[in-house]
Order: structure tokens, then sequence, then C-alpha cells
């Protein structure tokens, strides 16, 4: 009791003293709650952003490689991926799905908005396997295209919308038939400002020849490394003729920066658990979980 007279009487001493006080024991715990929020909102923005995530290998050619095609050029220096190579690429691959895809850049027209718009030419087949849609349907065969959904807002595209490609003049229409789901940032493409159309379509409309990178999705991502060794084998025997890449050391990044992050926003941070391939600590943090959850597998336990 005499300790809470003596608290009582400083108070009423220094009354001045102790509202400064207590306004800066508020300060702090709203400066330190603050953080926490930011580097949470952080986190969970940067993870809603990135997709698919961890199970993939992407094969691009090597810069200066020895018989280097031209456009579509989306390649170093110019150079493509030929349809020899991605033959060996499935090979290697074994029974892991092969993607190949050109990617290039156009001007496009949809009534009287005008700008420039990225283009992915894939098989039809494959599409499914990169883009969820939102609304209409995948291209068949030749014809037809899936917008990304924010080039499908900037430009008001629509399900039936018609889109001239090309420069004025030497336009070709696509018919829009599906919308893109938004995806955020991706490691093999990035479609919400693309269009996507059939290699058909995309070959016979520019004459072009070769692929600018191959997608390798992984069915299991602990055999990831023998997948990208198989690939470097058969194709970089004699010189380095394409570089692979796989998207597990994207995530050790990843998982570094949230880390970082969270020793200062999260006392209880131990680490990131163990998966296929990475060498972090024992325990994930629960907002990284919100990475790509249907890649779950690559959390050990």
């Amino acid at each position: 009791m005499i300790f809470f007279d003596f608290a009582r009487r400083n108070v009423r001493l220094h009354w001045f003293r102790s509202l400064l006080a207590v306004i800066g024991i508020v300060i702090g715990v709203i400066a330190i709650a603050s953080l926490g929020i930011l580097g949470n909102g952080l986190i969970l923005s940067i993870s809603g952003t990135i997709s698919d995530v961890g199970d993939t290998i992407v094969v691009t050619p090597h810069a200066g490689a020895a018989g280097a095609g031209g456009p579509p050029g989306g390649g170093p220096a110019g150079a493509t991926i030929s349809e020899r190579q991605v033959t060996e690429i499935e090979r290697a691959a074994g029974a892991n799905r092969v993607i190949p895809v050109i990617q290039s850049g156009d001007r496009i027209a949809v009534g009287d908005t005008v700008g420039a718009a990225v283009i992915y030419a894939v098989e039809t087949g494959d599409m499914p396997v990169l883009l969820d849609l939102a609304l209409g349907r995948y291209p068949r065969a030749s014809s037809g295209a899936i917008a990304g959904s924010r080039l499908a807002s900037e430009f008001d595209i629509s399900v039936g919308s018609r889109i001239q490609v090309g420069a004025e003049g030497e336009e070709k229409i696509l018919r829009v038939v599906g919308i893109a789901e938004e995806r955020g940032i991706g490691f093999d493409i990035n479609p919400d400002f693309a269009l996507i159309v059939p290699r058909a379509w995309y070959t016979a409309a520019y004459a072009a020849e070769g692929y600018d990178f191959v997608i390798v999705r992984v069915r299991d991502v602990g055999d990831i490394d023998a997948v990208k060794s198989a690939i470097e084998g058969t194709l970089n025997r004699r010189e380095t003729v394409v570089d692979v890449m796989d998207t597990r050391m994207v995530l050790e990044s990843l998982f570094t920066a949230f880390e970082q992050i969270s020793v200062f926003t999260d006392p209880g941070f131990k680490g990131c658990k163990k998966a296929p391939g990475f060498s972090r600590g024992d325990e994930l943090h629960p907002l990284v979980r919100s990475l790509s959850p249907r890649r779950s597998y690559l959390i050990a336990g």
C-alpha cells in the first residue's frame, strides 16, 4: 500500500511528467501494433499476387547459343527453342507436362481504344493448365482468344468482343471467347495484361517458328532436381544452349524476405519449414501458407 500511496503522490506532484509518460507508452504501443499490422499486410499483399510457384521449371534459350533463331524474339538476342529441342525436353521430362510458349507483343485496338498488349501463344490443350477462366470458354483449334483480367478491364473487353491486332492497316481480327481470372505475378507467364491465343493462329498470322521458352510442370516437387538435371544433360551436352531455372530459388528468396519482416513484426516467428530443396528453419510462418494454397505439398509435414 505504501508503494501505491507513493505513486499517487508522485502523479499528483508531477502530473505533467506523468502525462507525458502515459502519452509515450500509448504512442509506443500503437507504433508496435502498427508495425505488426503493416508487416503482416505486406506479406498478405505479396502472397495474394504470387501464384503457381514451386512446381515449375522454365527453360529459355541461352544467350549467344549457336543456331539461335530469329523472331518471335522473346528469348535473349532473338534466340528461340526449336521443335526438336521441345521434343528433347519432353523426353527428358518424362511424364511431367511440357508447355512450349511463344511470347511477343503488338498493337491492339478495341473500338476506339488503342494500346498494346503482351501476346502468349500456346497449344489450346495447354491453356487450362496455365489459366483459370472467370468467364467464357477456352479457344478451340485455331480461333478465339482469352483476354487477361486487367486487359479486359482497361479496354472494356467482354466475351464476344473483337480485337484488332497489328499495325494500322495490317490488323488481324481476334474474337474473345474467354476472360481469365486474375492471377497476379507468375514465374512462368503473367497473363493479367495479355492476350492468350492458340499457337496455330499465331504462327499463321506472324509466320513464327520456334518458342521463346518452355514451361515444365513437375507433378512431384521432390523430382525437380532430377528433371532439371535430365533437361540440362540432354540439351547442354556439348555446349550450353538453354538455361534451366526452377522456381524454388524464388521461393527461397521470398521465405528469406518474410523471415526478415517477421523478425520485427512477429516475435513467435521461428523461420521457414523445410521443403524439398530448401534449407530454411523449423516452422513456416502461417501467413506464408497463403502462398498458392494449391501447392500445399511444398510444405513438409
